[in-house]
Parts: structure tokens; C-alpha cells; sequence
């Protein structure tokens, strides 16, 4: 009796159908595209930004004088190789409809960590006089050394005003210097700049950018290269 049940249950699977590899491939094929999302998904994960509280390479103070607060945010391309060499100083400088800012020195507080690196959205809160009026643009200085080659790619600029909640556009220019001391470092705010930077060509325009095109942007940027602009190169002129 139990030799007649056994035989029943087998017989209700076909041979054949047994030894049909096809349900191997497409279970495959399904691990295949799982593991492809998730390497994608991880490589074009949006990182927490670094914030930052920066203070003036000038030894006076803005305590006397009514001041506001600005949020810089700079974020970096999603393309590989798009990073900010750690050797490169970074300096920024607010210009306002009366008057400008001293250069403050981008940095971060955290040991080991490094700001403006690639798919990285950078947080910078400074501290502005009030007399300077309305932020109008922002003039980015990097020391480049013996470096001649800056491959940081800019994808977009704003500032942020936490008083009002207003979020600006305002015009980015790029400069570089050739320093690579801090003695030097602290000439910065005290030299006019006119005659020793060397202006890039990187005055990029503001553009919108929405979360398909964000994910599309690096295969875009691969199979059309000639026509994808949303990302800037830092280059120098010679």
C-alpha cells in the first residue's frame, strides 16, 4: 500500500519536466538584475553633506558690527573622478552690492574627512557683514601649487539665507593662485588678487536638475559626452 501512494506521487511530476533547466536561467537572470540595481543604487547614493562653521583668515572680528549668517552649499558631479585633490586650498569670497568679504578658507573640522569630493553636497555657514547689502556673487580661489590639473566638477552652487529661508542663485566665478604655505595662506586677505590669479574657464550657468536625469547623468555623460553641460570642469587658462 505504501509503495502503490509512493508511486502515485511520483508519477505526478513528468520526467522531463524535471530536467527543464529554464527555471535556473530566469532565476538567474533575476539575481543578475538584482545585484546590477543595488551596485547602481549604492554608487549613486546621496551622501549626508558636511557642515561646516567657518571663521575669517583675518584676525578681527564681526561682534562690533550688525552681521548675518549665509549658507554656501556646493555640490560636487556624480562622474568619476570629479573629487577635489586634498592638496588644493580652497577659499571663498561673498560679494556683496557695497563691498566683499574677506577670503575664508573652505575646510572641514572632522579628522580624515575631506570636503568638495564627488556625489558630496558641502554646507557652509559664514558669517557676513551686514554692510556689504545684498550677496550679488561668490568668487571661489583655489591654490593650486605644483597641481596644474583641478579635476573637481562643479554641478551646482546656491546660497541659503536661514533668516528669511530664501535660497539664491547667485553668479560663481573660479580663480586660482599658486600658494602652498600657510605663510602665504595668511597673505590671501591682505593682497589684491587682480594681477596674480588666473581666471578659469568654469562660469557655469544655473540649471535644473531632477532625480531622473540625476541618475542618467553619468550614462549620459559616457555615451554623449559632446553634449552633456551640466557639469563643469575646473581648467586652467594659460
Amino acid at each position: 500500500m505504501a509503495s502503490d501512494a509512493k508511486s502515485n506521487a511520483l508519477s505526478l511530476w513528468n520526467d522531463t519536466e524535471s530536467q527543464n533547466n529554464f527555471i535556473y536561467y530566469l532565476l538567474g537572470g533575476f539575481l543578475f538584475i538584482f545585484i546590477l540595481c543595488f551596485l547602481i543604487t549604492r554608487i549613486l547614493r546621496r551622501k549626508e553633506p558636511n557642515v561646516m562653521v567657518l571663521t575669517s583668515l583675518e584676525d578681527d572680528c564681526f561682534e562690533t558690527e550688525p552681521h548675518t549668517y549665509y549658507i554656501v552649499v556646493v555640490s560636487t558631479s556624480y562622474l568619476p573622478g570629479s573629487s577635489c585633490n586634498r592638496n588644493i586650498k580652497v577659499f571663498v569670497q561673498l560679494e556683496g552690492e557695497h563691498g566683499k568679504t574677506p577670503y575664508i578658507q573652505l575646510k572641514t573640522n572632522y579628522a580624515g574627512q575631506n570636503i568638495l569630493q564627488r556625489g558630496v553636497t558641502d554646507l557652509f555657514l559664514v558669517k557676513v557683514q551686514e554692510k556689504i547689502g545684498k550677496i550679488e556673487g561668490l568668487i571661489f580661489v583655489m591654490s593650486t601649487g605644483a597641481d596644474k590639473n583641478i579635476p573637481w566638477r562643479v554641478r551646482c552652487v546656491k546660497l541659503y539665507n536661514p533668516c528669511t529661508e530664501v535660497t539664491m542663485s547667485p553668479s560663481v566665478k573660479f580663480m586660482t593662485i599658486n600658494i602652498c604655505t600657510d605663510k602665504e595662506t595668511l597673505k590671501l586677505v591682505d593682497s589684491s588678487l587682480e594681477e596674480a590669479v588666473t581666471k578659469a574657464e568654469a562660469l557655469f550657468t544655473r540649471f535644473s536638475l531632477n532625480i531622473i536625469s540625476l541618475y542618467l547623468q553619468p550614462i549620459m555623460q559616457v555615451l554623449f559626452p559632446r553634449l552633456c553641460s551640466c557639469t563643469h570642469p575646473i581648467q586652467l587658462t594659460t
